[in-house]
């Protein structure tokens, strides 16, 4: 599947387009066809290698997308293994992301509990890009990413505090097909 995939720890430059197995099938789990991925500070500290992930390997740990078995649109939850405690977790627990592939590809795999808790409860279509009042026309926003390259997406003028359409031709995806292409967000 394609996938940013980290062969090293370091700077955002160890992210690279690639391929990397698809989940397997296994008993409780299911899979997620992605269709957002978000970038949060805890997947720089992964990728700076603060939690000793294993390599190659997938970041994130938040995302969206159907569940294959049901067609859902759902939430991913990243806690895992939290345990029996409700006050602390278990020396098992993790973020998706730490050790377990994580939400930077077309699937990801989860406890099935972990994606119908977030179920998604209204109809998306995943072209929507929201845009914080801070962001002034020409700031860098995110990055398509493809398997040969990538490209930058600067906000347009008058975009801020609005839902930008990623299918208007100032987000360009160079003719890619949608399912080959990641938006990755700036930090």
């Amino acid at each position: 599947m394609h996938a940013v995939v980290m062969h090293e720890f370091g700077a955002a430059e160890v992210l690279r387009p690639g391929e990397f197995s698809a989940p397997a099938d296994r008993q409780g789990w299911v899979t997620v066809a992605l269709r957002a991925s978000a970038l949060n500070w805890h997947d720089v500290l992964v990728r700076q290698g603060r939690y000793r992930s294993p390599l190659p390997h997938i970041i994130g740990a938040d995302g969206a997308g159907v569940r294959t078995d049901t067609r859902e649109q759902v939430v991913v939850l990243p806690s895992l293994n939290w345990g029996q405690s409700d006050e602390a977790p278990s020396r098992h627990w993790e973020i998706l992301g730490d050790h377990t592939p994580g939400t930077y590809a077309e699937l990801v795999s989860v406890p099935a509990g972990f994606a119908e808790a977030g179920t998604v409860p209204i109809r998306l279509d995943w072209s929507g890009l929201a845009i914080d009042d801070a962001v002034a026309a020409g700031d860098v926003i995110g990055h398509w990413i493809w398997q040969t390259g990538k490209t930058e997406i600067r906000a347009p003028a008058g975009c801020a505090g609005t839902v930008l359409d990623l299918r208007a031709p100032e987000c360009d995806i160079l003719d890619q097909p949608p399912s080959q292409v990641l938006l990755v967000l700036a930090p």
